[in-house]
């Protein structure tokens, strides 16, 4: 079992890049079959970034009773920065924002 919790935001990147270029290789068979080996070729490139986004986003996510947090927020040390999944703070919301800076509230003007 591991430590880290699933990536319930983000594990569907890698599954939607994907099929995104199997289909992209099937509508490249219509033209011939170089290219849909150009077209495999270049899904490499997105497969390898969106890997490795789901990946760093999960290896700075941890889990225990009160749900996910964020292992990174409390350290400005780490020589790998990343951005984990935290259930606790609301969409928009940062810690990394000075006191000077208003919280992520909607504005009244847009609900006219």
């Amino acid at each position: 079992m591991s430590d880290r919790p699933s990536a319930r935001g983000v594990s569907w990147l890698l599954p939607a890049v994907a099929v995104f270029y199997l289909v992209t290789a099937a509508a490249a068979a219509l033209s011939g079959g170089k290219y849909v080996i150009a077209a495999l070729g270049v899904s490499i490139i997105p497969l390898t970034a969106v890997a490795l986004i789901v990946a760093s986003t999960r290896s700075k996510t941890a889990a225990d009773d009160d749900g996910r947090h964020e292992t990174s927020a409390a350290g400005g040390d780490d020589s790998f920065p990343a951005m984990g999944m935290d259930d606790a703070t609301p969409l928009g919301d940062t810690s990394e924002h000075s006191d000077a800076e208003r919280v992520a509230t909607p504005d009244d003007r847009a609900w006219r």
